[in-house]
């Protein structure tokens, strides 16, 4: 995760890059199973490919 990256952000907008970045780990628990996420997978790629 990153925080901190802008600096005056309601003024600047993405100009206003902050020299104090503060880069976390982020440590959670899985939404998903990683096999539901493969079978997701596996089916995105089949439909991207076109007919012939």
């Amino acid at each position: 995760m990153r925080y901190n990256r802008y600096e005056n952000w309601a003024e600047r907008r993405r100009k206003g890059k902050s020299s104090e970045l503060i880069l976390v780990d982020g440590h959670h628990s899985a939404i998903i199973t990683n096999e539901l996420w493969e079978k997701v997978q596996l089916l995105r790629k089949k439909k991207a490919t076109m007919p012939k």
